[in-house]
């Protein structure tokens, strides 16, 4: 049986996650950045609905951190739009 990645320092995800953080604003962007990092995850970025489309495509994230309201339209259109492949969406 595989045994579960440790924990990364008071994060409550396993080291090594794979996110992708989707917000549209800089400043608020790095900050969430950076504190990912700091507990150990692995941090795609997009800025639009469509960046995030195409990272999704192009890679497999663990999580998702969506803003509400992107440039080019709600971030619930980027969940409507996975097919029941969602986990739990926290607002």
């Amino acid at each position: 049986m595989d045994r579960p990645a440790p924990l990364a320092p008071e994060s409550g995800f396993p080291r090594g996650a794979t996110v992708l953080l989707v917000e549209d604003d800089a400043v608020l962007g790095r900050r969430i950045l950076a504190y990912l990092e700091g507990r150990g995850a692995e941090v795609s970025c997009a800025r639009s609905l469509a960046e995030a489309r195409n990272l999704l495509r192009a890679e497999r994230h663990d999580f998702v951190l969506l803003d509400m309201h992107l440039p080019d339209g709600s971030g619930l259109a980027l969940l409507r739009g996975r097919g029941g492949r969602t986990g739990s969406v926290l607002r």
